[in-house]
């Protein structure tokens, strides 16, 4: 069942991510063109045109993200028995076709995990992260991590790494799973989850659903900033990944992978 969702999920964002309607919508014009319907083709094409000149100029998923992002503030009294930092944070194809670390725009995931594992010696840090790629899942997110943890001396019997998870629901589970069978219990002691601050909503619901207790946000990798220029791609990207996260949250909760929108802690 969880392949099932995991497909499903995949399958559903690649046809409908802003991306992607776009070049629906193209063809669309095209179809109209080739048929003949010239003025719905000219109306298609220049609503096209304004939506695309407008999302250039205007940051409009700056606004999707905000809600998201604004969950959760940095945290304080932290004393922690672990700290779960979530994949995601890593470019698996370059890092696999140069044979060295790369990571992506959620980058500051592993730096403030690292961050925060220096600042509390006595945490485990725990890495979840297989490859969400539906097509290839040769390159897992711990191919890339180990290296880098294992260039901190500090960290060297300190890391537990999860390398089977596609999505945040196994990432909760699958976790759990390894504590569980190293004979540490996920409800005991203070645990510190790390992720993009716009996907933390959705990441909170799922550990408190599957069962974890005293779980600290520590939110990083924020986006918004308001900023009017032209920077179309940039835009694009965060509006992608604003609706993306909105729907992923709600499909999650009416799977019943999540207990509420809007988890406030367990």
């Amino acid at each position: 069942m969880d392949s099932l969702f995991f497909i499903a999920s995949k399958v559903f964002w690649a046809i409908a991510q802003p991306d992607s309607l776009i070049v629906i919508v193209l063809a669309l014009a095209a179809a109209m063109t080739l048929l003949n319907w010239i003025k719905w083709a000219k109306i298609t094409i220049t609503t096209l045109a304004l939506f695309l000149v407008s999302l250039g100029l205007y940051p409009l998923g700056d606004f999707v993200l905000a809600p998201l992002e604004n969950s959760y503030a940095q945290p304080t009294d932290l004393a922690p028995t672990r700290i779960i930092v979530l994949g995601g944070g890593e470019d698996s194809y370059p890092s696999g076709l140069s044979q060295t670390q790369n990571l992506n725009e959620a980058g500051e995931r592993f730096l403030t995990a690292i961050k925060l594992a220096h600042q509390f010696p006595n945490a485990t840090l725990i890495f979840t992260g297989g490859s969400g790629n539906m097509l290839d899942q040769s390159i897992s997110g711990t191919d890339i991590a180990k290296p880098i943890f294992d260039g901190f001396p500090n960290l060297s019997g300190r890391t537990l790494l999860e390398g089977s998870s596609r999505n945040t629901y196994e990432n909760a589970k699958n976790t759990a799973q390894s504590l569980q069978s190293m004979g540490s219990d996920p409800t005991h002691g203070q645990t510190i989850l790390v992720t993009s601050a716009y996907h933390m909503r959705r990441s909170m619901g799922v550990f408190c659903a599957a069962g974890y207790r005293n779980m600290i946000p520590y939110p990083t990798d924020y986006r918004v900033s308001y900023r009017w220029d032209w920077d179309l791609a940039n835009h694009l990207q965060d509006l992608n990944k604003g609706l993306r996260e909105w729907i992923g949250l709600i499909a999650y909760r009416e799977t019943d992978k999540i207990d509420t929108l809007a988890p406030a802690s367990c």
